[in-house]
């Protein structure tokens, strides 16, 4: 319905520079490992229960500092990626 709407007033040009989404996906990818080495799946299940046992969760979550990161094929949102992660102070591997 919106399509037929915006072709009465002609064609669009959708376009996007390279480059432009870089930055806010290496943030997405920064965020999924923090999301799976910090256990944040369980914790988050665990509170919707209503409950709060932090050393349940805590149990199984690691911290980045000298953890060693690997990238394959990394590219501008590899690059920008690891930058990053370089302040979590972890080793990396490019």
């Amino acid at each position: 319905m919106l399509l037929n709407f915006l072709h009465l007033f002609g064609p669009f040009t959708v376009s996007q520079p390279v480059g432009s989404n870089v930055t806010s996906v290496a943030e997405d990818e920064v965020m999924r490992i923090l999301v799976l080495i910090r256990n944040y799946l369980p914790a988050r299940d665990q509170v919707v229960k209503g409950d709060w046992d932090v050393p349940a969760v805590a149990v199984e979550s690691w911290d980045l500092m000298d953890k060693t990161v690997g990238t394959v094929g990394g590219g501008r949102i590899g690059y920008h990626m690891m930058k990053g992660l370089r302040v979590s102070l972890a080793p990396m591997l490019t």
